[in-house]
């Protein structure tokens, strides 16, 4: 994987969001540049955020990739207990030397 070649100990990914104004627009932009895929969008984005189910998959399959490629866990996700209620981080990321900081 090129981000290991490149120097990368850990990644993330965060499933899109849409708001109901930017839902709105998006979903203008995908009719237009992308046609065949509105109805998958709009199945999968009945409400503002994906299908919890759809978003497990993704975590499991994010994992699945970290593990085969030797990442380290994705310390930017929230933990969930056993109801799947999402738990605080127990302690703050902290970057690696030479890993870009944006202030926020």
């Amino acid at each position: 994987m090129a981000a290991k070649e490149h120097g990368a100990d850990s990644f993330g990914s965060a499933v899109l969001r849409l708001a109901p104004m930017v839902k709105e627009h998006y979903f203008s932009f995908v009719a237009e540049t992308f046609p065949a895929l509105v109805a998958r969008y709009e199945r999968a984005y009945a409400g503002t955020n994906i299908a919890s189910d759809y978003q497990s998959a993704i975590e499991k399959r994010l994992a699945q990739i970290r593990e085969r490629h030797g990442f380290a866990e994705d310390s930017m996700q929230s933990r969930r207990d056993e109801a799947g209620r999402a738990m605080p981080i127990a302690a703050p990321f902290s970057l690696s030397p030479g890993q870009l900081a944006l202030p926020l």
